[in-house]
């Protein structure tokens, strides 16, 4: 029982922080969202697990893209919203199946 309860409240943490992800909209809400993890490489897997999860939709993508293009000073936000944005290219990237190439004869 107790744990049921546990994996429960796990999923409900992962899902929330999903929700904080898909819920960006300025780049004030990128550096409040990269502020919980201790350095890059924890905060590249975690995304990639939530993405995992939950894959992003097409307009969630158009918009961190777009987050990302407007944003393109030297400060905080220009870094938080390229993090996320390349964070969700890296998932990107690692989600394609890869074709095996075929050798030369």
């Amino acid at each position: 029982m107790y744990s049921k309860i546990k994996k429960y409240l796990i999923y409900r943490k992962v899902y929330k922080k999903r929700e904080d992800l898909k819920s960006i909209t300025t780049g004030e809400h990128c550096v409040k969202f990269l502020k919980r993890y201790n350095s890059l490489s924890e905060m590249l897997d975690y995304i990639n697990i939530l993405f995992i999860i939950e894959p992003p939709s097409d307009i969630e993508l158009q918009k961190l893209s777009l987050l990302q293009q407007k944003y393109n000073t030297n400060d905080i936000y220009t870094y938080a919203t390229q993090t996320i944005w390349l964070a969700s290219v890296y998932y990107i990237c690692n989600s394609l199946p890869v074709r095996r190439q075929h050798s030369w004869p």
